[in-house]
């Protein structure tokens, strides 16, 4: 360390050594919930070399972000920096009803603009789209402890949850379970999503 410092600085040789530590984690990140603990661990990991009071705004999947167990990981990076951060950390969920986003087709087999059909007459989105809102935030923080607008939301409710892959044909198995209270402090909806686009050179 000395020597890398005497040729650099403190701060170069804190982040070539972060860099080493990420390396290892991508050796290990197939084990069982490993990738969710190692992101969490880097993202304080960024807080910690800032300021006091610094803040950070970190964009990831819901699966990713959520603060309650997913169907593929049952400690997420969001429940381990709700143990760091307590409240101070404000999670954002996102859910849409229709439209095409950018992803890996299957069938295509190259990454291209997907399209996603009107979400299932059951499913969290389709009630979220029954507002006649085109885009919305909620703040679930702030849901009535008690009454049916509790009730409902307590329950689990599938929402349309796609990542890096996206098979038309298998559409319906993108639903995933929510009890949106318990995974996010926030709601953002969008009715109709527009997919990526390159930006001309």
């Amino acid at each position: 360390r000395a020597q890398y410092e005497a040729r650099s600085s403190e701060a170069e040789w804190k982040l070539a050594r972060q860099n080493a530590v990420i390396v290892q984690e991508a050796a290990k990140a197939n084990e069982l919930g490993a990738r969710d603990r190692f992101m969490a661990e880097n993202v304080k990991w960024i807080l910690d070399q800032e300021e006091p009071g610094a803040k950070i705004a970190l964009w990831a999947h819901n699966g990713h972000v959520q603060t309650a167990k997913s169907s593929v990981v049952e400690v997420t990076m969001g429940m381990h920096l709700r143990r760091m951060f307590g409240e101070a950390m404000v999670t954002v969920g996102f859910a849409f009803n229709q439209g095409e986003f950018r992803s890996f087709n299957t069938a295509a087999h190259s990454l291209t603009a997907c399209t996603a059909l009107p979400a299932p007459t059951d499913s969290l989105d389709a009630a979220l789209t029954s507002t006649g809102l085109p885009l919305f935030a909620v703040d679930l923080r702030r849901v009535p402890s008690a009454g049916p607008v509790s009730e409902w939301l307590m329950q689990e409710h599938g929402s349309r949850q796609v990542g890096s892959m996206f098979a038309p044909e298998l559409e319906r198995h993108y639903q995933e379970l929510f009890r949106i209270t318990q995974s996010f402090d926030l709601l953002l909806f969008v009715e109709r999503t527009t997919a990526a686009r390159n930006m001309a050179p």
